[in-house]
């Protein structure tokens, strides 16, 4: 099964920046998506959900702490916070609502790369890299453990981190029981 590059949307006000963690992450294999503020990824995120998201705290009107919570709403998926604040009551404030780690900037390139592969590796589903299914195909549904994704008649379907978490369950118990 030929396996896709796993999708990291990368959101900063700092087109250097932007640039930078882009140019790091498709030299390590990723598939970079990029926006410039916290209403722009809303969109890029409701039009192809990523496999993770890098994202700056400090951003002209949303913040990255109010994209964050926005986006915990509705999903689980992996999310590195960068800030150039040190203060460790802004770390924490972050890791509280949401975020599942904290760079400070500056930081070395291949540190958040394989911060980013260790998230995605922790996020998969147990055994996935031990089976070549990570499809799901029942009728007119379709999930896709790798990408978090969850398709009925080919459009995405928005579940909450807790329905996801059990649709995911519920599924695995089925292939194990066909095996």
């Amino acid at each position: 099964m030929m396996q896709s590059k796993a999708a990291v949307l990368i959101v900063d006000d700092d087109p250097r920046l932007l640039r930078l963690v882009r140019v790091n992450l498709e030299r390590a294999g990723f598939a970079v998506v990029t926006a410039s503020n916290g209403a722009a990824a809303l969109e890029e995120f409701a039009a192809a959900p990523p496999d993770a998201l890098v994202l700056d705290v400090t951003m002209p009107g949303m913040d990255g702490f109010t994209l964050t919570q926005k986006l915990r709403e509705i999903s689980n998926v992996p999310i590195i916070l960068l800030t150039a604040m040190s203060e460790q009551s802004q770390k924490v404030k972050g890791l509280e609502i949401g975020a599942d780690d904290y760079l400070t900037k500056p930081f070395d390139p291949d540190e958040l790369v394989a911060r980013v592969r260790a998230l995605l590796r922790r996020s998969q589903p147990a055994g996935a890299q031990d089976t070549e299914q990570h499809v799901v195909e029942a009728g007119n549904l379709k999930i896709d453990f790798l990408r978090r994704k969850v398709e009925r008649d080919g459009e995405n379907i928005k579940l909450t981190p807790t329905e996801y978490k059990l649709l995911q369950v519920l599924a695995q118990r089925l292939l194990r029981g066909r095996r």
